[in-house]
């Protein structure tokens, strides 16, 4: 089904204040390693289109840990009186790797607070680009029995709240139920204890909807524009995606890496590495499954064992080297259908844009 066009509803949302922060929600296993890959390496045109983008790794141990999972956080300085935001370096400290947010009342939009310096001025004045799929759930807890993320609106309230960020553009990536389901869970499998799938996937048919998790997002940011992008439409165009989100030339998306001779290996490296990542080839995860009813039990060495046993080739169409799916013909019909229902009426809500990709005959 062709990418849905914005509703012409939302058309008072198309022109974007430059200074609007952005709150990127993932989902996961929708292109986000990449993704984020990418801009770490445009720092300088986030820098010179005044927006603050703070790596994924960064910003996950500053403030998505101990703000949401605080019992899975190292104790850490804070100034807050309830001790649930960490002391954050200004933009550019002395010392830091990574661009790091101001401290909430740094920020004016006209002028410059009495004793700021000129690069002060401009930081305090600076959006935000902040990035981490883990705000909504983290990868396990993803999947319930009441459907996607169901606490996934209220994590990101939070958030945007501790963070001071006031109706900030909200992007999530979506993806077709068929193939999302078994990468999710095959991401969990790497770092959870093994359950079969029919364990890890318990909403039921009717509860799989992505137009719900937007429609909560909504309601919590009553102010905010939500930019949505299916992850069957990026595979070559992650570029693209990430000049219509962050308002930046395409060319100039990932133009730090290109800059270094040394980068391009780098950069075929981490496409490959983000297919890799997708998730087991079946025949790895049968003989898991396997495993499983024979011994009641799959250490992590029999998981190693058996991911050496079957690799994963997604050009090698042999019976169990392609990714794993659980699905029956008739099962698959469902979910492809279900997305595709799910489409439409995510194309009906106000203040939602759906990303129209290029072409990939475009040279963009």
């Amino acid at each position: 089904m062709p990418a849905q066009q914005m509703p012409s509803s939302s058309s008072s949302f198309r022109h974007r204040d430059i200074h609007r922060d952005i709150l990127w929600l993932g989902a996961h296993k929708t292109g986000t390693t990449y993704l984020q890959d990418l801009l770490s390496h445009s720092a300088t045109a986030l820098a010179e289109a005044h927006r603050c983008y703070i790596d994924m790794q960064s910003f996950r141990s500053l403030y998505t840990r101990p703000l949401l999972y605080p019992s899975q956080s190292a104790p850490q300085k804070t100034t807050s009186p309830d001790a649930t935001v960490p002391d954050a370096p200004l933009l550019g400290a002395k010392g830091t790797t990574a661009p790091l947010l101001v401290p909430p009342l740094a920020r004016q939009e006209n002028g410059q607070i009495d004793g700021q310096t000129d690069a002060q001025a401009r930081t305090a004045q600076a959006s935000y680009l902040l990035f981490d799929e883990n705000i909504l759930a983290l990868v396990q807890d993803v999947v319930h029995r009441s459907g996607l993320y169901p606490e996934g609106a209220e994590r990101a309230l939070r958030m945007a709240g501790a963070l001071n960020l006031e109706a900030p553009d909200i992007v999530l990536g979506i993806r077709g139920f068929a193939g999302y389901l078994p990468s999710l869970y095959c991401e969990v499998l790497k770092s959870m204890p093994f359950l079969p799938f029919e364990d890890f996937n318990t909403a039921p048919l009717t509860a799989l909807s992505w137009y719900d998790v937007i429609d909560r997002l909504q309601a919590a940011f009553p102010r905010s524009r939500l930019r949505i992008y299916r992850a069957e439409d990026l595979r070559g165009r992650e570029e693209a995606l990430l000049a219509w989100i962050a308002d930046l030339p395409v060319a100039q998306i990932g133009k730090d890496r290109r800059a270094c001779p040394q980068s391009n290996a780098r950069q075929s490296n981490a496409r490959q590495s983000n297919a890799r990542r997708e998730g087991f080839s079946h025949a790895a995860v049968t003989a898991l499954h396997q495993l499983y009813q024979q011994a009641g039990q799959v250490s992590p060495a029999d998981l190693a064992a058996c991911l050496q046993a079957h690799p994963r080739n997604a050009s090698d169409s042999s019976p169990g080297r392609t990714a794993y799916s659980p699905w029956s013909a008739r099962e698959r019909r469902d979910l492809e259908l279900v997305y595709a229902l799910d489409l439409e009426a995510i194309a009906t809500l106000e203040r939602v844009e759906i990303w129209t990709p290029p072409s990939r005959k475009d040279r963009f």
